[in-house]
């Protein structure tokens, strides 16, 4: 997970409360972490999560998810092509980072907004899923899609 943002910081001053989309977009990754393990219950599954505003809080409420909080750059270094990339809040420069070492799922967006050489190349292999509209808090998944493989490497 990169980009979460903190669930129990500061608002910091803007017409949108941070924390709140925070522990939505938490809560979901608990969620997808809950329905893998029982999809899967023989196969381990380790949970990362990368964010420089994370404070102390943040870190004990994250482990108590079974969560591992790392410090930066050790997120970027463990995607890989077989992770699963939540980046509900991730920069586009870091996404663009990130995508390059080829997740096959990614959650985050939106990358077809004026996407750049790096995106480009990326959903011109993917197909996507866009969330709908979540009422509960409009901002926490504005916008965003799971993007996963074409099936057999071509357009479904």
């Amino acid at each position: 997970c990169i980009g979460l943002g903190s669930p129990s910081g500061f608002v910091g001053g803007g017409w949108v409360d941070r924390r709140s989309v925070a522990l939505y977009q938490l809560a979901a990754l608990r969620s997808i972490m809950d329905c893998y393990r029982r999809a899967s219950p023989s196969r381990s599954v380790e949970v990362y999560a990368q964010d420089p505003v994370f404070n102390e809080l943040d870190v004990q409420l994250l482990s108590s998810l079974d969560i591992a909080v790392v410090s930066h750059p050790a997120g970027f270094e463990m995607v890989d092509n077989r992770t699963f990339l939540y980046a509900p809040g991730a920069e586009r420069k870091h996404l663009e980072m990130l995508l390059a070492a080829d997740p096959p799922l990614v959650f985050g967006g939106p990358l077809e907004d004026s996407p750049s050489e790096t995106l480009a190349g990326f959903l011109s292999k993917s197909n996507a899923v866009r969330m709908p509209e979540f009422d509960a808090n409009g901002h926490a998944f504005w916008k965003m899609s799971l993007y996963y493989p074409y099936a057999n490497g071509s357009e479904a």
